[in-house]
């Protein structure tokens, strides 16, 4: 836990520098993206030899996790135009074969089929 610490403490520091010149860089070099602030971050400490590895755990869990629903949303709307007499006319069979074979792919890819 006292690692934990001293690494938030540290990367706190870091921050505290690298803002200042990030609103002194133009618009354009300017790092717009949450990722492309938390690279410079992870550089910056790497250069000055901070250990960031918990925290860099925390960064990675949380950049993972989505932003929206709308990966849920859209297997929803396919399930909906399935499922609907009048936009879908298959058999209980075939839907329930597609309710079963279809997989999410990694990173909101659109919906695969399983082979």
């Amino acid at each position: 836990m006292d690692q934990l610490f001293d690494e938030k403490k540290c990367c706190c520091d870091v921050i505290g520098e690298l803002v200042p010149k990030w609103k002194a860089l133009s618009e354009e070099k300017r790092p717009t993206t949450t990722q492309e602030k938390w690279k410079e971050v992870f550089e910056s400490m790497s250069i000055c030899n901070i250990h960031f590895k918990n925290i860099f755990k925390l960064v990675e869990f949380g950049m993972g996790l989505s932003g929206t629903s709308a990966p849920v949303e859209r297997v929803f709307s396919i399930m909906g135009n399935v499922w609907s007499a009048e936009k879908g006319r298959m058999s209980i069979s075939v839907k329930n074969i597609n309710l079963v074979k279809l997989k999410p792919k990694a990173n909101n890819q659109k919906i695969s089929r399983i082979q």
